[in-house]
């Protein structure tokens, strides 16, 4: 390969497709003289004041939501439409994750009639894309267009891997999700006297004791250790509030090697772990056993995705015979910030979230000069509306807009309130997985590093450093086969 891409999608590429797209890191066939990969055509239709007039303008748009938080993005793609209805149009393809990549980069490297104008991938996507030279940068768009929107004004704990080390813009991030804790008012104030949510880990410890000593048989955590997420966004954020780093450009992995990032990546999971051998949450729990304890009101605190809101509130309705408005009442949210740092409680690494963050690219497809000013019209729509933003609060997520976060529409939205502000109270903490072409390898060895931590019985010290040497050395061995 000619340099690193994204290992993932250069598998299941080479696996899926009986026609080689490109050399690996590819989609050098159709570069210009000056090396870049995208152009312009055509000149913008404008009315007598100079404006941009659009004509019915038809853009594809590929997404990678396709869970339950589809349906609420997808109204707001309708609102967009109908607001725009005769100008812009968008076509929304909703893609499962495992094909997401796959599908878009074939799609625009064959310039197929269906190809994506508009992708809505993760953060950790971007670089993937742009060594297989999918798409093209945004702030070029915009300058070309004069649609103008301050590309600086999101939250930089994310706005930050946007360039994806480049000089230019490829992404503009505008949301972002992690694990979240919901919790029991009621219970909260019952075990402590208090309605002090806890900050710190000592904090929560207290709070869990306090509670167990009150109610034995039942714990005050749930959560679902057998979900996807929980081991891919946990251990992460283990690791990051211990002080450590999920991988390193020079050496990739050396979460054994380094004296210091083994102690850190021990501690990892020990946090985790330590919540279950002191009896606090349990361990195997299958999907929807957590929700079910947290609604029959058997633990103070429920771990678990955003998007959840709406069914955790009106399950423990049902369950509590009680009006939804009653249950909102009962509950609310609180973050995971703090929950894992075994020492420097206090610190800035305490803070850190692991999550996702979304982010919209313009492929390289797009070349008319009046797709490209719709592309950044939708973008900017999506980005500054603060309606836009309380709307797709209530789905789960958080935006990154620092126009709508400043908003009284989405500052005073009741999901805001409770939830979302609760959730995310650091927010330039909130870290993704950064700009490397190997996410899914370094997530999918951090994730079964935890998983299968969990799983052993009365674990030793040599026991957790076997495991962590073994997942390092596996990860290492992969990159080195993507490197070849």
């Amino acid at each position: 390969m000619k340099k690193k891409f994204l290992g993932a999608l250069c598998l299941s590429l080479a696996l899926a497709l009986t026609v080689p797209l490109a050399a690996c890191g590819g989609g050098g066939d159709d570069l210009n003289e000056d090396g870049t990969w995208w152009s312009t055509t055509g000149e913008l239709n404008k009315d007598a004041n100079g404006d941009i007039v659009f004509d019915d303008v038809s853009l594809r748009m590929s997404t990678i939501v396709s869970g339950v938080d589809k349906t609420p993005f997808g109204d707001i793609i309708a609102q967009f439409n109908a607001q725009y209805r005769g100008k812009i149009n968008i076509n929304v393809i909703y893609l499962q994750g495992d094909n997401f990549e796959k599908d878009v980069t074939m799609k625009v490297q064959q310039n197929a009639n269906n190809a994506p104008d508009i992708v809505m991938l993760h953060q950790e996507s971007l670089k993937g894309f742009l060594d297989y030279k999918v798409i093209q940068p945004y702030d070029l768009a915009m300058e070309e267009t004069g649609v103008e929107i301050d590309l600086t004004a999101f939250a930089q704990g994310v706005n930050q891997y946007a360039q994806a080390g480049t000089e230019y813009q490829y992404g503009v991030p505008f949301d972002a999700a992690g694990m979240v804790v919901y919790y029991n008012k009621d219970l909260l104030k019952e075990t402590t006297g208090s309605d002090k949510v806890p900050q710190t880990r000592s904090e929560l410890l207290s709070v869990c004791k306090q509670f167990k000593d009150k109610n034995s048989g039942n714990y005050p955590i749930s959560w679902e250790m057998s979900g996807d997420f929980f081991c891919q966004y946990l251990m992460p954020t283990a690791v990051l509030q211990n002080g450590g780093y999920l991988y390193k450009e020079d050496l990739y992995a050396d979460w054994y090697n380094n004296e210091t990032q083994r102690g850190i990546y021990k501690n990892a999971i020990q946090s985790v772990r330590s919540y279950i051998d002191s009896g606090y949450a349990k361990k195997g729990v299958h999907e929807m056993a957590g929700a079910t304890d947290f609604m029959q009101n058997k633990s103070i605190f429920y771990v678990t995705m955003p998007w959840y809101r709406e069914n955790i509130v009106s399950g423990y309705a049902t369950m509590n015979q009680i009006t939804v408005a009653e249950a909102e009442a009962k509950i609310s949210g609180t973050s995971v910030s703090g929950w894992f740092a075994m020492e420097n409680e206090t610190s800035e690494n305490a803070k850190k979230i692991f999550g996702d963050s979304h982010m919209f690219a313009m492929t390289k497809t797009v070349k008319d000069i009046n797709k490209k000013a719709a592309v950044c019209e939708f973008v900017k729509w999506f980005t500054q509306n603060a309606d836009v933003g309380a709307q797709w609060a209530e789905a789960g997520h958080v935006t990154l807009s620092n126009t709508i976060a400043t908003s009284t529409t989405y500052t005073e939205n009741k999901n805001v309130v409770n939830f979302i502000n609760n959730w995310y109270p650091h927010l330039d903490s909130f870290t993704t997985m950064g700009i490397t072409p190997y996410y899914s390898t370094v997530s999918e060895n951090l994730k079964t590093l935890l998983s299968e931590s969990l799983l052993l019985d009365s674990p030793t010290e040599s026991a957790y450093l076997e495991l962590i040497k073994t997942k390092q050395n596996a990860l290492n061995s992969r990159i080195d086969m993507f490197k070849m």
